[in-house]
């Protein structure tokens, strides 16, 4: 459990580390939401990997290759929705 979070938290301070020229609000905002969506979806990614593409992962990975990477996933799928939203698509 310290294991992810800490990986969790470092892996957060690094995404948020990227925007450092938008601010610090944008920065704490990026730092939450990749933390806290990598403690609770690492362990669904470190399954998922085991399971169907037979790559072993370990938690503390798991969650720091998430929250790395997944607030530019978040931010990538918003921007998606309000273009969406704003040309009627849906």
């Amino acid at each position: 459990m310290v294991e992810v979070v800490l990986a969790s938290t470092v892996g957060g301070f690094c995404s948020a580390l990227r925007y450092h020229r938008s601010g610090g609000m944008q920065m704490f905002r990026v730092f939450m939401s990749s933390t806290f969506f990598a403690f609770f979806a690492g362990r669904d990614l470190s399954i998922f990997a085991q399971d169907y593409m037979s790559i072993t992962l370990s938690r503390g990975a798991s969650c720091f290759l998430l929250a790395y990477v997944g607030s530019t996933l978040l931010d990538r799928l918003i921007l998606l929705i309000r273009a969406y939203r704003v040309t009627q698509k849906w």
